[in-house]
């Protein structure tokens, strides 16, 4: 499914490039629902793989330290 979005997403890429270069507005035609649902369907199973592998959805946000706060993360 990623790989089916991804190539959608490179076509409408391409044809928003011709429509640019040809100064149409073609572009604003594009069916962009279906690329809506592959995204919503990457996204789920996105989060369903972190909940299975780390037992929660988002990423833990990383904290700084106070070493980091002076020099800068390295």
């Amino acid at each position: 499914m990623l790989i089916e979005t991804f190539t959608l997403a490179e076509e409408f890429n391409k044809e928003i490039r011709a429509a640019k270069k040809a100064k149409s507005d073609s572009y604003k035609d594009l069916d962009l629902e279906h690329f809506k649902e592959l995204l919503n369907k990457c996204r789920q199973e996105l989060e369903d793989w972190m909940v299975k592998t780390t037992g929660q959805k988002e990423i833990a946000p990383k904290y700084s330290s106070i070493s980091s706060l002076f020099f800068g993360d390295r």
